[in-house]
């Protein structure tokens, strides 16, 4: 499954907040610092998702607040609904 993040790093705690379908906001407690934050957002996402580290890949925004997040496991989506790659456009403000 291919998500959307907006992450907010330097946060006092770590915590996944669901905005819309294939969106999220991401708070980290790592500072955007030798890719500190994007270790630390994959750990999160893990966590969240209940997955492991390397089913979790950044594939867009390495050095953005918001990045392009793939999410599955070998080619199955973690969830039962797809995204609509064709209709679906992120709504997140910088």
């Amino acid at each position: 499954m291919r998500i959307y993040v907006k992450t907010n790093p330097r946060s006092r705690e770590n915590k996944v907040e669901k905005l819309n379908e294939g969106e999220y906001k991401v708070k980290l407690t790592a500072p955007p610092v030798d890719g500190k934050a994007n270790e630390m957002l994959i750990d999160v996402l893990s966590d969240h998702f209940n997955v492991s580290k390397h089913q979790v890949r950044i594939v867009g925004g390495k050095s953005a607040r918001i990045k392009i997040v793939d999410v599955g496991i070998r080619g199955r989506a973690v969830q039962s609904r797809p995204v609509d790659r064709v209709q679906f456009r992120p709504t997140l403000k910088i």
